[in-house]
C-alpha cells in the first residue's frame, strides 16, 4: 500500500542517516494511514486521511489531536 511502502523508505532513510528528522507513518493493518500521525523527533501529531493527506489546523505540539 502507500502507506506501507512510505514507511518502509522512511524507515530506510532514518537508518541510513543521522538525521532525525525523518517522518515515518503509521499504518493500519488495511495499509491505509491511522486517523493520527506524529512525528516523534518535533514532538507534533496531525490528523490524518486515511490515503495520508494532513488535516488541515489539525496539528499540534505535544498533544494528541481529536481527529473525530
Amino acid at each position: 500500500s502507500k502507506c506501507q511502502l512510505a514507511r518502509s523508505q522512511a524507515l530506510r532513510a532514518s537508518a541510513r542517516s543521522d538525521s532525525f528528522a525523518v517522518f515515518i507513518p503509521e499504518c493500519k493493518a488495511d495499509g491505509t494511514y491511522t486517523e493520527v500521525q506524529c512525528h516523534n523527533q518535533t514532538g507534533y501529531c496531525w490528523c490524518s486521511s486515511p490515503d495520508g493527506i494532513p488535516v488541515s489546523g489539525s496539528s499540534v505540539l505535544h498533544l494528541r489531536p481529536n481527529c473525530t
